[in-house]
């Protein structure tokens, strides 16, 4: 990812094409009370489509829960293969 925030990834062009097919993806769950060290790292379980057939919330499965978090406050760290 280089110098790009995990905001510009989410917004990116890419990820908007991809977003269809984010199930399985490892990301960071963004925490802004938390120092990026700490953020949890989860995978994508599901993915829930706004009103513009856009993927606007995703559940995440981390070691100890399941999140259901707007795509905007997840870092893509490695794309399911």
């Amino acid at each position: 990812m280089g110098s790009r925030t995990c905001s510009d990834v989410a917004a990116s062009p890419q990820m908007a094409t991809k977003q269809a097919e984010l199930s399985s993806d490892l990301v960071l769950v963004v925490d802004n009370t938390l120092p990026r060290c700490r953020w949890l790292l989860g995978r994508v379980t599901k993915v829930f489509p706004g009103e513009d057939a856009r993927v606007r919330t995703a559940e995440v499965k981390t070691k100890t829960s399941r999140l259901i978090r707007p795509v905007t406050k997840l870092c893509l760290l490695e794309e399911a293969t």
